[in-house]
C-alpha cells in the first residue's frame, strides 16, 4: 500500500466536536431551565456509613 491510502479515513463526515457540541448545547439548556424555574438542588449527603454501624439481622 502507498502512503496515500492511510492519510485519509472513509469516514470523514463526523468530527469529534459534533457530539461534544450537541452534548454542551443540552447542558446549556437544561442549566438555563432551572435557573430561571429556580430550582435548587441540594447538596449530596455528607454522612459516612461505617460497617459497625449497621445492625441487621442475620
Amino acid at each position: 500500500m502507498t502512503k496515500r491510502a492511510f492519510d485519509k479515513s472513509a469516514d470523514q463526515e463526523f468530527s469529534v466536536g459534533l457530539p461534544v457540541g450537541i452534548i454542551v448545547f443540552c447542558m446549556l439548556g437544561i442549566s438555563a431551565y432551572l435557573a430561571v424555574m429556580g430550582v435548587e438542588i441540594p447538596p449530596p449527603s455528607t454522612k459516612v456509613y461505617l460497617a459497625s454501624d449497621v445492625k441487621g439481622n442475620p
